[in-house]
Parts: structure tokens; C-alpha cells; sequence
């Protein structure tokens, strides 16, 4: 049980090295700047899931300069009944989705995000996850990639990002992720708990990138 304990105490010293040498190595961003902008987290620029109404964040969204072709899904007559759907594309990126928000009886009920953020900021900037998820996924024309979810069930956010080969442990912490925000008593955030999820992490990338690449 010592030893046990001494190497995982010597695999986090050196994780935590990795983590400061690869993202200090570029500039650092602290995540609530970008992400909650003056409100407190789970928010995105004013907006809080739960809370912001659905024509308040329309209108939010409409005026922001980085955003372009906001799209409006209706599942009902308006956007206070049902479900609706609202996504939008960042003004200079070539990617198919910036961002979503899912809207359920009149309010921003979830928000999905393509961000600039790198694991490494929010690992820095929000402090070690509560726990987290780690699995592969197997491309159609056979890439594989390693796929980390960080959960941090207190701020209503779950962090996601991929990582290809080569995989290399430095590489998660420069890896952009998507995040989702949600409320807090959300019952939906399901993880290991930290334990578990480290090993996971660590196990995955190193049989990752002996038998895949």
C-alpha cells in the first residue's frame, strides 16, 4: 500500500511538471476569462444555464462580434415551449459548429462549446478535476484517438478533448477542448472519481501510443 502510494505520488509531481512546462511554454489564458466573462460559472458570457431566458440569449448571441450563422431549430411554436435548438459558427473558423444551446420551456437549459481553451488552462486555472472519463475512439479510416473528459461537477462544466497520434501525455495539456455546461444539480454528471480517472488517464496514453501508433 506504500508503495503504491509513493508512486502515485511521484506519477502526480511529474504530471503536474508536464502540465506547467507544456502550457507555460505558450501564453497562459485563465478559462473564466474567457468563458464566464464576469459571471460566475456554469455561465458563458452572461448567459446561465437554468436561468437566462431563451430570447435574452438569442439576443446575446446576435450581438456578439466572433459570432456568425446563428441557426434557430424550433420543436414547438416558440422558443418558450418544447425544446429548441440554437447554434452558431465563429466568425473566422472553418469548423461546422461553434457552439450550441439547447432550450427547454423558455430557457438556455445546456451550452455546448468549441473553445481556444487548452486542457491545460483549465487544469491551471479551475484546479485538479473531481474526476473524469478516458476512452478511445476508432476513426473509419483506422485513427485512433484518445478521448479525456475532465469533470468539474462544482462549476456545472465538463471539459473534452482529443488527442491523436501521436499519443503523448504533454499533448493533452496543449489539446483544445469542447466544453458543456450545465446547472450544478444537474444529476447527469457521471465520472470517475479521481483515483480512477488519473490511472485511466495514464494507462490509455501509454497503451495508446505503444499499440496504435
Amino acid at each position: 500500500m506504500f508503495r503504491i502510494a509513493i508512486v502515485t505520488a511521484v506519477v502526480m509531481t511529474l504530471l503536474t511538471a508536464l502540465l506547467l512546462t507544456a502550457v507555460r511554454a505558450r501564453d497562459y489564458a485563465p478559462p473564466t476569462v474567457w468563458l464566464a466573462d464576469g459571471c460566475a460559472l456554469p455561465c458563458w458570457r452572461g448567459i446561465q444555464p437554468g436561468v437566462t431566458r431563451g430570447e435574452t440569449a438569442l439576443a446575446r448571441l446576435y450581438a456578439m462580434a466572433d459570432v456568425r450563422d446563428v441557426a434557430v431549430t424550433l420543436t414547438s411554436a416558440s422558443l418558450d415551449s418544447g425544446t429548441s435548438y440554437v447554434n452558431w459558427r465563429w466568425r473566422g473558423s472553418r469548423d461546422e459548429i461553434g457552439g450550441l444551446f439547447i432550450l427547454d420551456q423558455g430557457r438556455v437549459r445546456e451550452i455546448f462549446l468549441n473553445t481556444p481553451l487548452r486542457m491545460g488552462d483549465l487544469w491551471l486555472g479551475l484546479g485538479t478535476p473531481a474526476g473524469g472519463t478516458v476512452d478511445y475512439l476508432f476513426g473509419i479510416n483506422g485513427g485512433v484517438e484518445v478521448i479525456d473528459t475532465a469533470a468539474y461537477p462544482a462549476y456545472g462544466l465538463s471539459a473534452i478533448a482529443y488527442v491523436g497520434c501521436p499519443i503523448r501525455l504533454p499533448r493533452l495539456w496543449t489539446s483544445t477542448v469542447y466544453i458543456w455546461l450545465r446547472q450544478t444539480s444537474d444529476g447527469r454528471f457521471t465520472y470517475n472519481p479521481y483515483s480512477v480517472y488519473i490511472t485511466d488517464l495514464i494507462q490509455s496514453f501509454s497503451a495508446g501510443g505503444r499499440e496504435y501508433c
